[in-house]
């Protein structure tokens, strides 16, 4: 180790011990002997860093009596972080919205948001998310928000590797969205969702009033747990109603271009899709094939995103309350931050079914 990193180690291990409530101003100081003594090292290298404090005005050395505490050094202040990991931000508007509030929201507590960089859609990769978990814990975070990792086959072993090095490095997370764990599988995170299981049959339902038997539903490929939740919800939904839930009636969403003759020779009419950036997929898929909306198909989604009523015919969509998410997330955290023992907990909140030309 160099001369300069050893002066600079000196000088910062007498600052933190100048800061703590044991020296008062006035206080005498160890003198440049016994401190060459504690650690190790020459007087003038010693000196070094005692005149670097003395040129701060921490300290004042009188001749013939030693070295005095002149003033209290000033503590580098702490600034209370929590960072995010959505690794589907620019996926669609519902996990931004929730990231800004979150960030918006945090700031009442005095908490800045962190973001150490986010995954493009289509390349979600292990490293990625490994570097951005290892910053926040080298950042000395306060608390993590997730959203778990979707649309990729290792989903899993990712979700799996990033919460257990927080849990390690002790950083609380209160998880967005929906469990990391297949359901009906326990949870060891706090987690913040609407009732997506509910949800999934609110909208089944009002699809169900045109007197169709059949509700056909869409999905991207490695889905998530809410995703899993809603087909459930849709699916007891029809049983309510006397109608036998099909496998055939399940759709991972891989070509587009074939959906359209597929669904029609099949009998399907009424689709919900996972969420409303599948539904916009579905829907211009369908119109690319002159199928007309909502005559041929009635169309649905989830997350009631701008998405959703920009597009045309605007879609029919399960609206998520942004804010009130985010709310429950920051209030969840420190709660947690206040009794780290307690129960881990699950909060659903409400929803609205948001009408669009698609049904």
């Amino acid at each position: 180790m160099g001369k300069n990193n050893i002066y600079s180690e000196i000088y910062s291990e007498l600052l933190e011990q100048l800061q703590s409530p044991i020296y008062k101003v006035g206080d005498e100081i160890p003198s440049a002997s016994k401190l060459a003594e504690q650690f190790s090292v020459s007087r003038p290298t010693v000196h070094k860093a005692l005149k670097q404090l003395q040129n701060e005005g921490v300290i004042e050395s009188r001749v013939g009596s030693g070295s005095f505490l002149l003033k209290k050094p000033v503590q580098d202040e702490v600034v209370p972080l929590f960072g995010l990991i959505f690794p589907l931000l620019r996926m669609e508007g519902f996990f931004g919205n929730v990231a800004k509030a979150i960030a918006e929201y945090s700031k009442r507590f005095n908490y800045n948001i962190i973001f150490g960089g986010q995954v493009p859609q289509g390349s979600i990769d292990l490293y990625s998310l490994e570097h951005m978990t290892d910053y926040y814990i080298e950042q000395n975070v306060d608390g993590v928000f997730i959203a778990p990792v979707e649309l990729a086959s290792n989903s899993k072993t990712t979700n799996d590797l990033i919460l257990k090095k927080l849990e390690a490095a002790g950083i609380p997370v209160v998880v967005i969205d929906c469990a990391t764990e297949c359901f009906p599988m326990s949870f060891n995170n706090d987690i913040i969702s609407i009732d997506n299981f509910r949800a999934g049959y609110t909208l089944a339902e009002y699809m169900l009033k045109n007197g169709s038997d059949r509700i056909d539903f869409c999905t991207l490929p490695h889905f998530g747990q809410a995703v899993l939740l809603r087909w459930k919800g849709i699916q007891s939904a029809l049983v309510d109603h006397g109608i036998m839930p099909q496998e055939s009636w399940f759709h991972n969403l891989t070509m587009e271009e074939e959906l359209g003759v597929k669904l029609k020779n099949s009998g399907a009419s009424n689709i919900i899709c996972s969420n409303d950036y599948v539904a916009a997929k579905v829907l211009r898929a369908l119109q690319r094939r002159s199928f007309s909306i909502p005559k041929d198909f009635r169309i649905a989604g989830f997350d009631g995103s701008k998405l959703a009523e920009e597009i045309y015919p605007s879609i029919t969509t399960i609206v998520q309350p942004c804010h009130e998410i985010a709310v429950l997330a920051v209030q969840t955290m420190l709660a947690r931050l206040s009794f780290p023992e307690k129960p881990v907990s699950q909060v659903l909140t409400n929803f609205s079914l948001r009408l669009g030309g698609s049904t």
